[in-house]
């Protein structure tokens, strides 16, 4: 914060885990203009420009569901972020708008699950999987953990899609390097950037915004692992 502020810039983009809550404050509060970028703060009125997380995850589980699957699985980490909260309710309305019947049995939120640690989607994976009676496809918050999945389902002598299907969320570079390759919700990172600087140009030239918050919307990039249709 200090180095911002002795710098004397004229404006700042923030991402998401860049920076805490009171240090963006303390910036605002200085007058300088700020845009955050899929971290939005509800406590202020920083502009911001997120991603429309319910409406993701509920495209992801709807192409699960196109492919024949009902008992869809969930694994996400707790919803403290309203990301998470966002993407958990979209999974919801999916199986509503479906009449699929909602099963607390398959959805694994823990505080023990981190979203971004592989360690945590292996751990979890093989859990479920040595209970049995498990789904047959799983939607998961993050491509970290569904890569870390995968390598637990592989561990234990399955394959994916062909015995579990599996559905990330954000596209990390790695997602389409997995094997098989991710399927999973793309984030239009570089559409996110420019919508972000034209926001913030504007504040910087005292122009009051139409919208503190912009929700982009993101598209699904079906790879291996989610596999080929099914009968109903």
């Amino acid at each position: 914060v200090v180095n911002l502020l002795e710098g004397r810039v004229d404006g700042v983009i923030f991402t998401s885990g860049v920076m805490q809550d009171e240090h963006i404050l303390r910036l605002k509060e200085e007058g300088i203009p700020i845009v955050l970028i899929e971290k939005f703060m509800q406590s202020s009125d920083i502009p911001a420009v997120v991603i429309d997380n319910l409406s993701a995850a509920k495209k992801g589980v709807k192409h699960l569901l196109s492919l024949g699957h009902r008992k869809i699985g969930y694994i996400s980490a707790p919803l403290e972020l309203v990301p998470l909260r966002e993407r958990f309710e979209g999974y919801k309305r999916a199986l509503l708008e479906s009449r699929v019947p909602y099963d607390s049995s398959v959805v694994y939120i823990e505080k023990t699950i981190k979203k971004e640690d592989l360690r945590s989607g292996y751990k979890i994976m093989t859990r479920i999987l040595q209970q049995g009676n498990f789904p047959k496809v799983f939607f998961i918050v993050s491509d970290t953990l569904a890569i870390g999945a995968i390598k637990a389902i592989k561990d234990f002598g399955m394959k994916v899609p062909d015995d579990i299907a599996i559905v990330g969320f954000d596209d990390i570079d790695i997602a389409s390097f997995s094997d098989p390759p991710l399927t999973t919700m793309v984030q239009p990172k570089y559409q996110m950037g420019v919508r972000g600087m034209e926001m913030l140009i504007k504040t910087m030239s005292g122009v009051k915004l139409r919208k503190k918050e912009i929700k982009m919307d993101v598209e699904i990039a079906v790879r291996g692992s989610c596999g080929e249709s099914r009968k109903m």
